[in-house]
């Protein structure tokens, strides 16, 4: 396994979008090109098409180091994420891909069970998962970050910035994927990588579901990216309920979002997902048997905006609900 472009994606946010916005690169450029994502649905890009990756039990970071023994010689390009969350865990990745780039998406707080509630154990964590002396692309206002560069400096990596100013999330990605080509050599452009890329589950979307609608944002998962997507709606908070996933393995998000999800602003906050060991005051606990009942209950809320954690069924089974084009308040 030695393809002549090897990238590591990391970050707190938007690796799987990353790597989907690479591939296509890589794609267009006429390469074969293999990629894994580990987030929404665990998934394998390849020249022969989309494969999802089945799996018996939780994921593991060892899943990576079996899949890239499955890459055949021919690969020109191998992209995947680093999907460990342990600290400890975290400089796996590299020592198996052995990349020649590192995209760093974005620093933001969150699993405060392993990094703490704090940026700078999420900046800890996450730079240990960086080898010494390979370059690495930082996403967009990551340049001012000063104890970030002190670290990178040390560890003899050439440092590389994604300037502009963003109004949204895939914006920002689609510049640091296309930076990220530059750095490599190669001459990609962002209509290019549109006409070779996958659609992406997970990504942020408005579904119609019954005689409501609900705002697809439980693939965000730390709480300044959750924030900024209810704000692109322009909904009226007062008429807005929420939704929040909750997973049993990660109570540090719940607690991270209970100051917004606290706020008396709302229509009504609910829970769903794993049963929390202390529900948060205002909050109501449901349970979904199925997707019609999902369905049922926003077609009687209106307005839901999902948040907190994708894992698990039945809010998988919502994607098959009809998208809403545009920003929509009412269906």
């Amino acid at each position: 396994m030695k393809a002549k472009y090897r990238v590591l994606v990391t970050g707190t946010r938007g690796k799987s979008s990353l790597v989907r916005l690479m591939t296509a690169g890589f794609r267009s450029a006429g390469m074969a090109c293999f990629s894994r994502i580990t987030g929404v649905i665990p998934t394998e890009l390849s020249p022969h098409g989309v494969r999802r990756i089945i799996r018996s039990r939780e994921g593991h970071i060892k899943e990576l180091q079996w899949w890239l023994s499955t890459v055949p010689p021919v690969a020109d390009a191998i992209v995947a994420e680093n999907s460990a969350v342990s600290e400890e865990f975290q400089p796996l990745a590299a020592r198996w891909l052995e990349p020649n780039l590192v995209i760093w998406t974005n620093l933001r707080e969150d699993h405060f069970e392993a990094w703490g509630p704090t940026k700078a154990g999420a900046r800890m964590a996450l730079f240990s998962g960086i080898p010494r002396k390979v370059a690495v692309i930082l996403g967009p206002n990551m340049d001012d970050d000063k104890r970030l560069l002190e670290l990178l400096k040390k560890n003899q990596n050439a440092i590389y910035f994604t300037q502009g100013n963003f109004s949204n999330f895939e914006d920002a990605n689609v510049a640091l994927a296309i930076q990220a080509f530059k750095i490599l050599g190669l001459n990609v452009t962002k209509e290019r990588i549109y006409a070779y890329l996958d659609d992406d589950p997970g990504r942020f979307k408005v579904l119609k579901a019954g005689n409501g609608v609900l705002a697809f944002a439980f693939a965000a998962n730390d709480l300044e990216s959750t924030v900024d997507l209810f704000a692109s709606l322009g909904w009226d908070e007062k008429e807005t309920s929420i939704l929040f996933n909750n997973r049993r393995d990660r109570p540090g998000r719940l607690r991270a979002f209970e100051p917004w999800l606290r706020s008396e602003r709302w229509d009504g906050v609910f829970i769903c997902g794993a049963h929390p060991l202390r529900l948060i005051r205002g909050a109501s606990w449901i349970y979904f048997k199925n997707k019609e009942e999902i369905v049922s209950f926003v077609g009687k809320r209106g307005l839901v905006f999902g948040c907190g954690n994708i894992a698990g069924l039945p809010i998988l089974e919502l994607l098959s609900c009809e998208e809403v084009k545009g920003n929509c308040s009412r269906i």
